[in-house]
């Protein structure tokens, strides 16, 4: 049980100094790079996780896999923000979409 607390505590810290790093960005590409990266750990964890559960299903193990499943679902979400930013930043806006005539 002290294992999986303390797995526990280190997915949360990790989840919180990705969203921190990818807040003080110097650019998109950084903070994508980060989402991305973090999204790659908990795919990992979620997979240790996966046969942890069934084998110790007493000692908070699906608990923990299933908080692993809301930090994928998490970081997939603020991925997706970026890319649709990114594609944003790309676009060029329509001719006299916004008209400078008063």
């Amino acid at each position: 049980m002290k294992q999986v607390t303390a797995l526990e505590a280190f997915s949360i810290q990790t989840y919180s100094v990705a969203a921190e790093i990818a807040r003080r960005a110097n650019d998109i590409q950084e903070a994508d790079s980060v989402w991305r990266e973090m999204g790659d750990f908990c795919n990992e964890a979620i997979q240790a996780l996966s046969q942890l559960k069934s084998k110790y299903p007493y000692c908070g193990t699906p608990q923990l896999y299933d908080r692993g499943l809301d930090y994928k679902i998490a970081c997939d979400k603020r991925h997706r923000g970026i890319l649709e930013e990114m594609e944003c930043q790309r676009t060029t806006l329509p001719a006299g979409l916004f008209s400078t005539q008063n």
